[in-house]
């Protein structure tokens, strides 16, 4: 193996003398607010409270329509 003598190259030149700009080239995004922890709830909570729900929706469609479970129960 012989000496291998060390060439100019164009590409090393550009990069050696390039200059780090002073201020970054995409501006910095405040920091969010930290999210308070909620309390997870458990399957049979969640379900429970769907059945709520369910219930309230139930009696406020027999409010309005006038009909309870069974259809003839007013008649």
């Amino acid at each position: 193996m012989g000496y291998i003598p060390l060439l100019r190259d164009e590409q090393f030149l550009l990069y050696a003398v390039r200059q780090e700009p002073d201020a970054p080239l995409i501006a910095r995004v405040a920091s969010l607010q930290r999210s308070q922890a909620v309390k997870k709830r458990s399957h049979f909570e969640r379900q429970y409270e769907n059945m709520r729900l369910k219930k309230l929706i139930l009696e406020c469609e027999s409010e309005i329509t006038g009909k309870g479970l069974h259809y003839d129960e007013r008649i």
